[in-house]
């Protein structure tokens, strides 16, 4: 007679089964089985992937010879080139892939999906490396503070110089006082917030502070657009009132490339009032960047600093310190305040490696003053503009370091200070033709490779005054002669009673400035001199018409002096061919209401040493820079 498996038995061999099952598989997981099988597929399809298009580019390129620019091809599942998305270029890129490459100037980049761990990213990013080079640009890891969730940082990852000791460190202001917090472990973005919102300060930008105790603060690569306030449109004098509050719309972008985080693709070109433009402060020699450390205050200096004997105060040994409570370092040509950042990044005394070829520190350029100046104006900064010190009656202006919360980028503790601070702060930036009497001033600076500064050069134009009497301008001044408040009426009975009182005044006249490139564009009443109207020929400094907070911030090119919230702008000429920004800049914010000082202040030096000027540098922490 057969016998049958019983049921007790049958149930005891399934059991077991099971176990044994299980024992293999964690038998497997532990020898990493699964995951080089996992690691050798994703290196195979990304090998497959990276081949096609490497043979669309050649057809490409073949098809069209001296038209196609590989450079422009940028492309992912949302964002089409000519037409086209990724899986269109590459067709035999499976359907899980999509969202884990993009093709960003040319180049397959891996970048990883929204649906990964944390763990699992960081594995498939070192795969990408290993299978196609250095091209990852993958979304750093934040904390959403509201939900406590996981969320992609939408920044670059600040890129702290490489420390032999470990000495440089990551600050944040988060939650830390006016001095910060040290992060132990930056590798995660819980430490910064670039956070957009057009009505609240609530932006906290990454912070590093160097061996020496110095602080600097990461600005992420960024496009921007400029939504009100271009060339002064929109914030024109409205009845005694001035609206001072322009708009600056931020988008940070991927790594190096043109393409931001929600995923637009940036203009490389200089139409600021219409599109979404790359920043080239961003752009250093032939190197695109992707972000740069700012000296989060004034330079000052450890050294003993004598205001009786100003040559004293340039040398080119002493070492700069960016830190509350330190003097301000003024008194130095601009020869030497080029030398001494230069030499930052040759002195152990901050920490880096002094051999690295990552590594570049310089004076700031009128460029990289620019995109300080227009985050601080954008939805990731203050919003309002940061206010200005007036000037003391008194010596020394150099003893004091300016770090107050009022006057930083972002209205905390996170953000840069000192931007609209008395102090005035020289740029590297200078005219092409100078006068010979200013050489030995600026000598390093006119020497300097031109990734190192902004040149311009001189152009011809007119300057006109067109004057229209039809209503009447007034101001108001008190018994100590301090503005109160100014405007224009039609009609006589409007003016306000104080401005007929002694001290303050009235005009029955209003006017039009402008500068224009060619004596047509000269408005005719200007020409015959009609009602005091006038122009005259003038020498307008010229360099690119976007990035350097300039023309774009005036409503006057050349010779301006309005920009936003009334700061004051003077363009160079060959015997002060020097630019020099923020600080104390003249007096015309009376008229205006506004402050005469301010992030968009403009004016000029010879370079030679004044008791008022001061300087910045700037951190570059880049592989190859």
């Amino acid at each position: 007679m057969k016998k049958g498996i019983s049921l007790i038995v049958l149930v005891i061999t399934i059991i077991i089964m099971i176990i044994l099952a299980g024992t293999i598989i964690l038998s497997i997981k532990s020898s990493g089985i699964i995951e080089k099988a996992s690691e050798a597929v994703f290196k195979s399809n990304l090998k497959t992937y990276n081949e096609e298009y490497m043979l669309w580019l050649i057809a490409k390129e073949t098809d069209s010879p001296g038209e196609f620019t590989k450079e422009l091809v940028n492309c992912s599942k949302t964002i089409d080139y000519n037409g086209q998305n990724i899986q269109d270029i590459i067709t035999s890129m499976k359907k899980g892939d999509y969202d884990k490459y993009e093709i960003i100037n040319g180049k397959l980049i891996y970048v990883g999906s929204s649906t990964l761990s944390i763990n699992e990213y960081e594995k498939e990013k070192e795969w990408a490396k290993q299978t196609i080079g250095n091209q990852t640009v993958g979304s750093d890891i934040a904390i959403d503070h509201s939900t406590n969730k996981e969320v992609s940082s939408m920044v670059n990852k600040p890129l702290i110089p490489y420390s032999p000791d470990n000495s440089i460190k990551a600050i944040s202001f988060i939650s830390g006082g006016s001095i910060g917090q040290v992060v132990e472990d930056p590798s995660t973005n819980t430490w910064y917030d670039y956070k957009s919102d057009f009505n609240n300060n609530n932006s906290y930008y990454a912070n590093m502070r160097t061996k020496d105790g110095s602080y600097f603060v990461w600005l992420p690569r960024y496009a921007y657009k400029i939504i009100k306030g271009y060339h002064g449109e929109g914030i024109e004098k409205a009845g005694s009132a001035y609206d001072s509050r322009p708009m600056v719309d931020v988008k940070f972008l991927k790594g190096t490339s043109n393409i931001a985080y929600d995923g637009t693709i940036c203009s490389t070109g200089s139409d600021s009032k219409n599109e979404y433009v790359v920043h080239p402060a961003f752009t250093f020699g032939n190197r695109e960047l992707s972000g740069i450390w700012f000296a989060k205050s004034e330079a000052g200096t450890t050294a003993i600093m004598d205001k009786n004997k100003l040559i004293l105060n340039n040398n080119n040994e002493w070492n700069v310190k960016i830190a509350p409570g330190i003097d301000t370092w003024s008194n130095l040509t601009a020869s030497n305040a080029f030398d001494v950042c230069r030499k930052m990044e040759e002195k152990s005394d901050y920490g880096w490696n002094t051999d690295s070829k990552n590594l570049d520190t310089h004076l700031m350029k009128n460029t990289e003053w620019s995109a300080m100046a227009m985050l601080s104006a954008s939805n990731y900064g203050k919003t309002t503009l940061i206010p200005y010190v007036s000037m003391p009656n008194s010596y020394p202006y150099f003893s004091e370091q300016y770090s107050a919360i009022n006057y930083s980028t972002t209205g905390n503790s996170s953000g840069i200070f000192g931007v609209g601070a008395r102090s005035s702060e020289l740029v590297a930036a200078h005219l092409a033709v100078y006068s010979e009497a200013t050489y030995d001033y600026a000598k390093s600076l006119y020497d300097a490779e031109y990734k190192y500064k902004d040149v311009y050069i001189l152009d011809k134009g007119y300057s006109y005054e067109k004057i229209t009497f039809y209503g009447y301008y007034w101001e108001i001044y008190d018994e100590n002669y301090n503005y109160i408040d100014s405007g224009f009426v039609e009609k006589y009975d409007e003016i306000p009673q104080q401005a007929l009182n002694d001290g303050s005044w009235y005009d029955e006249y209003d006017y039009e400035n402008g500068v224009v490139k060619t004596l047509e564009e000269v408005p005719n009443e200007c020409k015959t001199g009609k009602d005091g109207s006038s122009y005259r020929m003038i020498e307008i400094p010229t360099k690119k018409y976007y990035g350097d907070a300039l023309y774009e911030v005036a409503n006057l090119d050349g010779s301006i002096y309005r920009a936003w919230n009334g700061n004051n702008l003077s363009m160079p000429n060959i015997n002060s061919p020097i630019f020099v920004r923020g600080g104390y800049s003249g007096s015309y914010a009376a008229y205006y209401g506004g402050g005469s000082a301010g992030p968009f202040t403009s004016s000029i030096s010879n370079g030679n040493y004044n008791i008022t000027r001061t300087f910045r540098p700037v951190i570059i922490a880049d592989p190859g820079v």
